[in-house]
């Protein structure tokens, strides 16, 4: 339904708002947009982990606790880490193999 709806909308917003006028927008207003709709998707998000489906459910999870001993855990400048790994498609990783990396947010 909700798929349905976001349709709806791209379509009127599409037809409504001609293209030229929606590409003169300034930077900081695209921003504002993105931040706007960022939110949107977190509360969206949160609100649907509150109403847990049983297909939802995903039983082979590890608790990341200090007693797991399936976790890989290390004490550095006095704070406990524990080895984590992401899977991603993106390629800009490469060239930092066994170097340590801050991420963060990025504003466009």
């Amino acid at each position: 339904m909700q798929k349905q709806l976001f349709s709806l909308f791209a379509i009127a917003f599409t037809f409504f708002f001609p293209l030229k006028k929606v590409l003169a927008f300034p930077e900081d207003e695209w921003q504002e947009l993105f931040e706007m709709q960022l939110q949107r998707a977190d509360q969206r998000a949160v609100e649907d982990a509150y109403d847990v489906q049983p297909d939802e459910i995903h039983q082979e999870l590890w608790a990341i606790t200090l007693d797991n001993p399936q976790l890989i855990w290390r004490k550095e400048k006095g704070q406990q880490q524990v080895l984590m790994v992401t899977w991603t498609s993106w390629d800009g990783y490469g060239d930092r193999i066994v170097q340590k990396m801050d991420l963060e947010r990025v504003s466009l």
